[in-house]
């Protein structure tokens, strides 16, 4: 894996960044609020490589993937001495819940997809094949008839 290095910050040569109390640094908010934007920002991240994954740009997403992490951190460390950017970052945070929500409705969506033939039949955790789906429905109500 790629060494992660920490965002060049705009300041003086020899200049101390000094951070912004409201949208400070992790150092100063505490370990939780670095957490928060990490996981917001991932989540954005997780989100796009779905929606790539439902318009069959397989490669696309695993691109996303492979190289989200290190972004993710990069846009955090800057957010900790750019207000502008934690205004920003902060900002994408709050949707966080719906994100999350959209995450966990996306499998679905995916599912249905596949079972209709709109989307192709990908590997992917709690993915089927519409032929798996009808026999592991097909099992459970032959066990409800006994």
């Amino acid at each position: 894996m790629a060494e992660i290095r920490p965002a060049m910050q705009a300041v003086a040569p020899g200049a101390k960044p000094q951070p912004n109390q409201r949208y400070a640094a992790s150092s100063t908010l505490g370990g939780q609020a670095r957490k928060k934007r990490l996981d917001g920002v991932g989540g954005i991240f997780q989100l796009s490589q779905l929606t790539l994954i439902m318009l069959k740009q397989k490669a696309d997403a695993a691109a996303v993937g492979l190289h989200s992490e290190s972004i993710t951190t990069e846009i955090v460390n800057l957010a900790e001495s750019d207000e502008n950017v934690a205004r920003i970052v902060d900002s994408l945070c709050k949707v966080g819940p719906y994100g999350a929500l959209v995450s966990a409705i996306m499998p679905l969506i995916i599912q249905l997809g596949v079972n209709h033939g709109k989307v192709p039949e990908i590997k992917m955790e709690g993915i089927f094949t519409k032929a798996e789906l009808e026999e592991k429905m097909k099992l459970a109500t032959d066990q409800l008839a006994a």
